[in-house]
């Protein structure tokens, strides 16, 4: 038998807790650290494939999927919740495109309803240089077009408005 990934571990504990949102944030106890970025709190990289991927396969909860996209969009209406749903839209896309998620729910309205908050928090994306905004002089919204940008190549919703 396969031990269980941490990744597993931390999706398995976030939904019996009822705490998909804190999982997705990677609050505290979900909390592990990027392998090769320490700006983040949760590798989403690893998390999505290895430990929602991977639970929603093995799950006999057939809630899982309902919970975790209504959690996702919980948080695509708040600031903290932007790059999270952000990065789950790009690499849901990107799984996609290889046919590897098990995941069928809509992220056509998930990138709308993403679209709206972006905007609504435009010039303090703009201003915010922390994290994932470091390396852009229009802060964390040069990285979200670029997200958004990658997103539309993998066959995604484009959730910035690039069109």
């Amino acid at each position: 038998m396969v031990k269980p990934s941490i990744e597993y571990k931390l999706t398995e504990k976030a939904f019996h807790n009822k705490e998909l949102r804190r999982l997705l944030l990677g609050e505290e106890p979900y909390r592990f650290y990027a392998k090769y970025s320490p700006a983040i709190d949760i590798d989403l990289a690893l998390l999505i494939p290895h430990g929602i991927y991977t639970y929603a396969l093995d799950s006999s909860h057939s809630s899982f999927s309902q919970e975790l996209y209504e959690a996702l969009q919980e948080l695509a209406k708040e600031y903290i919740g932007i790059i999270p749903v952000a990065s789950f839209i790009l690499i849901e896309s990107f799984e996609r495109m290889g046919k590897k998620s098990p995941l069928e729910f809509d992220l056509i309205s998930l990138a709308r309803e993403l679209n709206c908050s972006i905007y609504s928090n435009i010039e303090k994306l703009s201003k915010d240089k922390r994290g994932d905004g470091h390396g852009w002089d229009d802060g964390k919204l040069g990285e979200l077009r670029n997200m958004a940008k990658n997103t539309v190549s993998y066959g995604g919703p484009d959730f910035f408005g690039l069109e």
